[in-house]
């Protein structure tokens, strides 16, 4: 199975051939865009307009941003996500949106190993059901997420990039399961 970084490394590879270099920044913009242009807020109520291939767009879309900027996202993931919240230190989070702690950056020093996308997937599933939240509140945070990412590409270092492209994947990666949708 490909991991995360093999898959990452192909598709950059395949950009890069088909359509050159791009600023990560636009990358975001059109995730921001697809993602309000697929779930759509009527009466109150978030609706899904749209088809698994725009998740698919989604994660590419994401992948894409993280090599642009320099960043393996598996890596950036399972470092802010080792197996539990960063912020509750607990494997199903129990934060309810408040951040009790400063983030853990690691367990015990050591990094889960490598995985595929599927994998990775669950696992930000098993720290953040995504039945605990509604449709609504699970995209509003990808968006909320999409946009401090923009702002950290802009203003800040590497480090804060990295970490900002680990949220997006771990706000995409449930919402993905509760719309029972793929992710590439």
């Amino acid at each position: 199975m490909e991991t995360t970084s093999q898959l990452q490394s192909r598709l950059f590879s395949l950009h890069r051939r088909n359509r050159g270099r791009k600023d990560p920044l636009q990358f975001l913009d059109k995730m921001e865009k697809l993602t309000r242009r697929i779930f759509l807020q009527h009466d109150g109520k978030m609706t899904f307009i749209g088809e698994s291939e725009d998740f698919s767009s989604l994660c590419e879309h994401l992948l894409l941003t993280a090599s642009l900027v320099g960043v393996d996202l598996g890596l950036a993931v399972r470092t802010k996500y080792p197996g539990f919240c960063p912020y509750c230190y607990i494997q199903s989070c129990q934060c309810k949106g408040i951040v009790p702690r400063p983030p853990y950056r690691r367990w015990n020093g050591q990094i889960p190993p490598e995985n595929s996308l599927a994998e990775l997937k669950e696992m930000l599933r098993s720290i953040y059901p995504p039945e605990r939240h509604t449709l609504e509140h699970q995209v509003a945070k990808l968006l909320e997420e999409i946009r401090e990412t923009q702002e950290a590409i802009q203003n800040s270092p590497l480090i804060e990039a990295q970490e900002e492209l680990s949220d997006i994947f771990a706000r995409l990666a449930p919402l993905a399961h509760f719309m029972r949708m793929p992710l590439l």
